[in-house]
């Protein structure tokens, strides 16, 4: 009888191993939390600054069930608490009936990469710089959230090829490797004994031999070949983080300038991220720049909020990626800011996820908009997913 009573007692708990290894939440491996789509019609654009970038990826072993983590966003000083009746979501032009998770109950992810001016006129700044994003790393640490970090140290080299051996760019008609000198990928570590902390900590004006030589310097090249070849997390927020005292070359820049091949003005360069990334820039008053009379430059100013300028007597809007300028000297003139004052903490900590089931799993590409309407300000942005 003991026998009987020992296997049976081993039958019910592999019953009900097998059971909980099928799905620890019922409720997902059926779909039945998520509602059906509405019907409604789309909403209307809406031009305003609020821009979360989203993540998209399909839940673990799923081919139907989408997931995007939509980072939080801040409104007149205040974090927005996304709900379902502030945020619509849309997938190829359908409006999706979805479920949303505050970050309490889903692990969210966050990528951070610090875009880092090292040239000669960062002489008196790049020492507060390197203080201020350690600082910062300290204190996101501290925060025990999901991040990975990493960084890029660029410059300006009159269109000369930076050698591969110097920064590891394999392409040479990427226009990163004419701005880039060095880069540290994104990694979970970045205490005090990291490689990405000794990386940080190393930096110098002039960096590596490469001053700049003019006063616009590389720094959309070097956003952009970090969003292109950096290993980012399926799924997570991506955040760029710029520091400089200066301007960068884009399109129209002159011969000499160090980026003849960079194909961005400000407002073309924040209509692929926003969505995708935001983008924070430290950097002084964009009036003290001089950024208006260089032909092919660019105050990165705009990258982060809505703003106008000028090219060759053309206006041009900017609509921004949702993040937040600091001016570089609102303290001193040493390049000491307090980063802990962007909210990418804050944000990462009211993002949410939202999950909805596409109707046509393995169509290939998708066009996915996410529209914020909070009553007294709004925003939309589009991704583009392959699922």
């Amino acid at each position: 009888m003991k026998k009987f009573v020992l296997f049976f007692l081993l039958a019910l708990s592999l019953t009900f191993w097998s059971c909980e290894k099928k799905s620890s939440n019922p409720t997902e491996a059926t779909d039945s939390d998520i509602p059906a789509d509405p019907g409604t019609a789309p909403p209307s654009v809406k031009n305003g600054p609020l821009k979360p970038a989203v993540g998209v990826k399909l839940a673990d072993d799923r081919t139907n069930r989408v997931q995007l983590n939509i980072g939080g966003l801040f409104h007149q000083g205040s974090p927005i608490q996304y709900t379902t009746n502030n945020l619509v979501i849309l997938e190829d032009g359908v409006v999706k009936g979805y479920t949303i998770r505050p970050i309490t109950s889903v692990t969210l992810e966050t990528n951070v990469v610090f875009i880092i001016d090292v040239t000669g006129s960062m002489s008196g700044t790049i020492s507060g710089i390197k203080e201020s994003i350690i600082a910062f790393l300290n204190n996101l640490k501290s925060k025990g959230l999901n991040v990975k970090c990493g960084a890029v140290a660029y410059s300006d080299n009159n269109d000369t090829r930076i050698p591969y051996s110097t920064n590891g760019i394999a392409s040479n008609t990427d226009p990163g490797a004419y701005t880039v000198v060095e880069f540290h990928n994104l990694t979970a570590n970045f205490d005090s004994s990291s490689t990405l902390f000794s990386f940080i900590s190393g930096l110098y004006s002039s960096y590596r031999g490469y001053d700049g030589g003019d006063i616009p310097e590389g720094g959309f090249d070097a956003i952009y070949y970090a969003y292109q070849n950096f290993s980012w997390s399926p799924g997570a927020q991506k955040v760029f983080v710029v520091l400089t005292d200066a301007p960068s070359w884009g399109k129209y820049a002159p011969l000499g300038s160090g980026t003849t091949r960079s194909p961005w003005r400000t407002d073309s360069l924040a209509n692929v991220l926003a969505g995708n990334a935001t983008v924070h820039v430290v950097s002084p008053i964009p009036s003290k720049i001089s950024s208006n009379i260089y032909n092919g430059s660019y105050d990165m100013h705009y990258l982060a909020t809505p703003g106008t300028f000028s090219q060759y007597g053309i206006n041009y809007t900017s609509g921004g990626t949702g993040g937040l300028w600091i001016d570089l000297y609102n303290v001193d003139l040493t390049g000491r800011v307090d980063l802990t004052t962007l909210p990418i903490s804050t944000v990462a900590s009211q993002s949410v996820r939202a999950e909805y089931i596409t109707k046509t799993p393995g169509k290939g590409k998708h066009l996915i908009r996410v529209v914020v309407d909070i009553g007294t300000a709004n925003g939309e942005v589009t991704v583009e997913a392959d699922y």
